[in-house]
C-alpha cells in the first residue's frame, strides 16, 4: 500500500492507466525489430567509441607497395611446397582438422587470409614498422 501511495502521489490517477507508463507502446510508433536493434546499436557505439589518433609517425617516408617482394615470396613458397612433401603434409593436417571440427570452411568465405609482415622492406624504403608509432599500436 505504501508503494501505490507514493506512486500515485507523483502522478495523476488518469496517467496511471496509460499503457506507456507500463512500458507498453504502440507497435506502429516503435518501428520494426531491425530499426530498434539499429537504434540501440547506434546509441551504444556513440557512447562507447574510442577516440585515438592515427598510429603513423608524423612525417614518415612514403610506404612502398612491396608488390614485387610479396610476389617473389609467394612464388618461392609455392615452389617449395610443390617440390617437397611438406605441401602434402600441410594439406593432410588441414583435412584432419576439418574432419575433427577444429576448423571449418563456411560457404562464401574466402580461402585466403592475409598475413602482414610489417618488418618487410625494400631497398631505400621503410617497412610498415618504421612508419608506425609504437606507443599507439
Amino acid at each position: 500500500m505504501i508503494v501505490s501511495t507514493l506512486f500515485s502521489s507523483q502522478m495523476s490517477l488518469s496517467a496511471l492507466w496509460e499503457l506507456d507508463v507500463l512500458g507498453i507502446g504502440d507497435p506502429d510508433e516503435q518501428g520494426t525489430k531491425e530499426e530498434q536493434v539499429s537504434t540501440v546499436k547506434g546509441d551504444f557505439e556513440k557512447k562507447h567509441q574510442k577516440k585515438c589518433r592515427d598510429p603513423w609517425i608524423e612525417g614518415h617516408l612514403p610506404l612502398p607497395t612491396n608488390y614485387h617482394t610479396s610476389r617473389k615470396r609467394v612464388e618461392n613458397l609455392t615452389q617449395k611446397l610443390t617440390l617437397s612433401d611438406i605441401g602434402v603434409t600441410y594439406a593432410e593436417v588441414f583435412e584432419e582438422w576439418k574432419r575433427e571440427g577444429i576448423i571449418e570452411y563456411e560457404q562464401g568465405s574466402t580461402n585466403v587470409k592475409p598475413v602482414f609482415d610489417a618488418s618487410c622492406n625494400v631497398p631505400h624504403g621503410p617497412s610498415l614498422n618504421d612508419c608506425l608509432d609504437k606507443d599507439q599500436t
